[in-house]
């Protein structure tokens, strides 16, 4: 029985520490926001589907992520990104210092993660303030920060990690006891500062700008008169006169290569932080060599015009020639037939065949049934052949 006394104990000294460790976390927002992944951080699921990003802020580890992740968390600080699949409902996240959390989607208004979308999940870690009596002193602490939206973790002797975001005007006020708080303020594409500041009976404002991460970008363009300009402003040429190498924070940047009497060519490229870009421009074009090659153009486009107007008009005279000889062999043909000449007056077109017991034999125009006529009837006929033969004997 004692042993068992004592085994109840050691197994209790044992559990105490991680149920104390595992506290509760909430969460505060889940969002779409209007955020784009930079091309050369996108991922695509094993259907060749772009993936949703998520980005996740909380003062701790993220130890195992389970639903539709895709490849591994990448760790930016107090924000992590997490690639999920095209559709995904729910996401259950296991911090290292507190309790899992599952999220479903549909209780933010979100049927299903959209590919190719950024969303954003902050979630509340922070730990009471530990009061050593009341009747401690407490101020206030203001912070501006810049950019608007840094993300602020700020600790000190009374009060664990505390995530804190700046108002939409950038600023950000906590009541505090007296004492020396330390902080962090970091943002996408800007190096993270660490400070510290000391609440006593002062109001404390302090200003934090962050630097942004700069990248490497190198433009180059044939024409030795190229003048280089990013976002309108003009940047200075290198010796070389042809390129152009600098830095940039990460953002999305017009480049425009220009040259006096010679066309401009433009380029739009997104630096992403840490990175290298590289934008190569074609040789730039005179504007002298450019009306020479519309001159000529328009030069080759009116012998084509003239060609083909000709080409047409021949067609039509060929056609003209066509319609006449085969109207002429038509007329031809309706008229190629013997003429009589009858004593009442009447003609007949027909075809003398032959001459039977003074009756003349004929296929009449229109009609191929041989018929009789009495040659006395007949004044004269005109043959087809030219030759004439009179009957009026009268």
């Amino acid at each position: 029985m004692k042993y068992r006394i004592v085994f109840a104990f050691l197994l209790a000294s044992f559990i105490t520490p991680v149920s104390v460790a595992q506290q509760t976390a909430t969460v505060k927002s889940v969002v779409l926001t209007t955020d784009h992944i930079p091309v050369a951080e996108r991922r695509k699921d094993l259907n060749g589907t772009f993936c949703a990003l998520v980005k996740v802020q909380v003062v701790d580890d993220i130890e195992r992520v389970e639903g539709n992740k895709i490849g591994d968390i990448v760790d930016r600080g107090v924000e992590k990104w997490i690639y999920m699949c095209k559709g995904s409902r729910n996401i259950k996240i296991n911090l290292k210092n507190h309790l899992p959390l599952k999220i479903m989607f549909r209780d933010y208004d979100i049927k299903g993660l959209e590919s190719n979308r950024v969303y954003e999940i902050v979630i509340d870690a922070n730990t009471p303030l530990q009061v050593v009596n009341e009747n401690e002193k407490i101020n206030k602490f203001m912070m501006k920060v810049s950019p608007k939206n840094a993300a602020i973790v700020i600790w000190g002797e009374n009060m664990s990690k505390r995530l804190e975001h700046p108002q939409s005007d950038g600023t950000l006020e906590m009541s505090l006891p007296y004492g020396r708080y330390h902080f962090w303020a970091e943002a996408n594409g800007y190096h993270r500062k660490d400070s510290s500041v000391f609440v006593n009976d002062e109001i404390q404002v302090l200003t934090v700008r962050l630097s942004p991460v700069l990248s490497d970008v190198t433009i180059t363009c044939p024409t030795s008169k190229a003048e280089f300009f990013i976002n309108g402003v003009k940047m200075a040429r290198n010796k070389k006169g042809k390129s152009w190498v600098g830095q940039l924070p990460s953002g999305q940047y017009i480049i425009e290569a220009r040259a006096k009497g010679y066309s401009s060519q433009l380029r739009r490229i997104y630096v992403s932080p840490q990175s290298k870009s590289e934008v190569v421009f074609d040789e730039l074009l005179s504007v002298r060599k450019q009306k020479l090659d519309s001159a000529e153009e328009e030069l080759k486009a009116l012998r084509d015009s003239i060609m083909r107007e000709r080409e047409a008009n021949l067609a039509r005279i060929e056609k003209a020639k066509a319609d006449s000889i085969a109207k002429a062999d038509s007329i031809a043909k309706e008229n190629s037939y013997d003429i009589i000449q009858m004593k009442d007056g009447s003609t007949v077109w027909c075809r003398v065949s032959d001459v039977r017991d003074n009756m003349l034999l004929v296929r009449q125009k229109g009609n191929d049934n041989v018929q009789r006529i009495p040659i006395r009837e007949i004044i004269y006929i005109d043959y087809l052949n030219g030759e004439h033969e009179n009957f009026n004997t009268n």
